[in-house]
């Protein structure tokens, strides 16, 4: 292999890592978006519900006086994973069966930020960062890189690489190709999850601005998703004028 063709293997690396990362964050701030979304369509639901109620008034009466959980409850992506910081022997014997499976560069990769890491070596000397990292955060990135590998999230494992200034141009043509294509399939997984979240009905009611009729096509779908009784767009429509404060 020419010269120019690592040189471009090396670019197509780096520019494939900046596109996760876009849509890394792109999924963290519309899953954020969704929260905010879903907080503000309960208060509207809390209004037709009651109207729900006064219209069927002779009904006898539900035994929830409660919102229905959303079928579009919105989870907050994991940028941080949850785990012990002492693995029992059974994880630690999963996770060396599971090397197995990756590739040579995906285990040395993986073995490089464990050094670096590990909360009985900390070999990484988190000063010679511009931000530099206390003894809990450098502790969390083992706990995180384990769960990374794990998971097979090849993408986030060569991030946290470049932040803790592993260098990545050390792999044969054929790795880098590989990791290229590892973190391509990452960052499609990260459009789709962007794509379907950005399609649900509470991302059409946060983002209608002031759009009453698609405020109010939102907000019905959303309550019969919900199985909310006797709602009507009669219903619907007295419920927004009163969430806007437009009554008259």
């Amino acid at each position: 292999m020419s010269r120019n063709e690592e040189l471009e293997l090396q670019i197509d690396l780096r520019r494939s890592l900046r596109a996760w990362r876009y849509y890394r964050d792109e999924k963290e701030d519309s899953y954020n978006l969704l929260k905010m979304y879903n907080d503000d369509i309960r208060g509207a639901l809390e209004i037709l519900l009651r109207r729900c109620k006064e219209a069927t008034s002779s009904s006898p009466p539900e035994e929830h006086e409660g919102i229905p959980e959303s079928q579009e409850k919105p989870h907050c992506p994991p940028t941080t994973h949850e785990a012990e910081t002492e693995s029992s022997e059974s994880e630690e014997k999963e996770l060396a069966d599971s090397m197995e499976e990756f590739p040579k560069w995906m285990k040395q990769l993986y073995r490089d930020i464990a050094v670096k890491t590990h909360p009985d070596k900390l070999l990484y000397t988190s000063g010679s960062m511009q931000h530099p990292l206390s003894e809990e955060e450098v502790t969390q990135r083992f706990v995180d890189a384990k769960s990374f590998y794990k998971e097979k999230n090849t993408a986030a494992l060569l991030d946290m690489a470049v932040d803790l200034d592993i260098e990545l141009n050390r792999f044969e043509a054929s790795e880098t190709q590989g990791v290229i294509d590892y973190i391509r399939q990452n960052t499609e997984e990260l459009r789709l999850e962007i794509m379907n979240a950005q399609h649900t009905t509470l991302w059409i009611w946060g983002r209608a601005k002031g759009d009453r009729e698609l405020m109010a096509s939102a907000l019905k779908t959303h309550a019969l998703s919900l199985k909310i009784a006797g709602v009507t767009q009669d219903i619907v429509d007295q419920t927004l004028a009163e969430y806007l404060g437009d009554e008259e």
